[in-house]
C-alpha cells in the first residue's frame, strides 16, 4: 500500500520534514517513490509548500495521506479554516483511559490488601475467642481439681493430728 507522509530532514530539535510518497512498509526515513512537499514548523510563520498535481495524482492512483499531510494538504489550500488534527484529542483520550485504568487496578489491589487484613484479623480474633473458651471450659476443671486436693491435704492433715493425738 503506498502512503504520502512525513519525511524527517533537520537536525536535532530542528525538524524540517519533506512530504513524501513512499511504500507503507518503508521506515519513515527510509526509500521514497517521490518528493511532493516539504513542512518546516520551525519558521514563523509554517512554511507549507506542496505540488497539489501530484497529490491529486497520487491520491488518484489510491495513495492514503496519513492524518498530519491531510491537515497539511487542508492547511496549505485553505489556511484561515482549517483546524488541527483530531490526533492529538485522540492521544489525550487514550492517557485518560489508561490513567483511569491504573486507577481502577490500584483501587482493586486496596481493596483486595484490606480484605485479606480483614480476613486475617478474623482469623486472630477466632483464635483468641477459641482460647479463652478453652480457659473457661479448663477453669471449672481446674477448680475442681484444685478442691480435691484442698480436700486431700485437709483428710492428711486430719490424719497426722489424730495421730500426734493418739501417739502423746
Amino acid at each position: 500500500m503506498v502512503k504520502i507522509r512525513l519525511q524527517r530532514v533537520g537536525k536535532k530539535k530542528a525538524p524540517f520534514y519533506h512530504i513524501v510518497v513512499a511504500d507503507s512498509k518503508s521506515p519513515r526515513d527510509g526509500k521514497i517513490i517521490e518528493q511532493i512537499g516539504i513542512y518546516d514548523p520551525m519558521i514563523k510563520p509554517v512554511v507549507i509548500k506542496i505540488d497539489n498535481e501530484k497529490v491529486a495524482k497520487w491520491i488518484k492512483n489510491g495513495a492514503k495521506p496519513s492524518d498530519t499531510v491531510k491537515y497539511l494538504i487542508d492547511k496549505a489550500a485553505n489556511p484561515e479554516t482549517v483546524e488541527k488534527p483530531k490526533k492529538a484529542e485522540k492521544v489525550e483520550e487514550k492517557v485518560e483511559e489508561v490513567q483511569e485504568e491504573k486507577v481502577e487496578k490500584v483501587e482493586k489491589t486496596v481493596k483486595a490488601e484490606k480484605a485479606e487484613k480483614i480476613v486475617k484479623a478474623e482469623e486472630k480474633v477466632e483464635e483468641v475467642q477459641e482460647e479463652k473458651n478453652e480457659k473457661v471450659e479448663k477453669a471449672p476443671k481446674a477448680k475442681a481439681e484444685k478442691e480435691e486436693k484442698e480436700e486431700k491435704v485437709e483428710k492428711a492433715d486430719k490424719k497426722v493430728t489424730k495421730s500426734k493425738k493418739e501417739d502423746a
